[in-house]
């Protein structure tokens, strides 16, 4: 029987993930300049209210109050929400999240030879 990481055994919680929409990897903006995403896609998660300092991509410390472990690359600017939405705009949905960071973590489940899969963990 394979392992599984730690983080996939824990991703119980349903989340709605909303993709930035890009245009050469730039995100889109509508004509009044609010970011436009994709539609919403239903996960299994893993998500952890907690306050915590990390440092984001452009090197400044920064208060996120949720970690969320996920089992795909996410970026920047995404956004997170806790349940179940179909609602196209996220900001739609009270408590969602933008992600802040996101941090990969390979693993082989403990099997040496294993091809190593990821682990992702996004703070909001």
């Amino acid at each position: 029987m394979a392992r599984t990481s730690l983080n996939k055994r824990k991703r119980r919680q349903t989340i709605t993930y909303w993709a930035q929409q890009l245009s050469s990897g730039v995100p889109k903006r509508d004509k009044y300049g609010k970011y436009l995403y994709e539609s919403p896609v239903e996960l299994s998660a893993r998500w952890e209210e907690k306050t915590m300092q990390v440092v984001n991509d452009e090197g400044e410390d920064v208060t996120i109050g949720t970690v969320v472990y996920v089992d795909r690359a996410m970026v920047k600017g995404d956004i997170l929400w806790l349940g179940t939405s179909a609602a196209a705009t996220p900001q739609d949905n009270r408590g969602y999240g933008e992600i802040e960071r996101v941090e990969v973590s390979p693993h082989t489940g403990g099997l040496r030879g294993a091809v190593p899969e990821q682990d992702y963990t996004v703070y909001l």
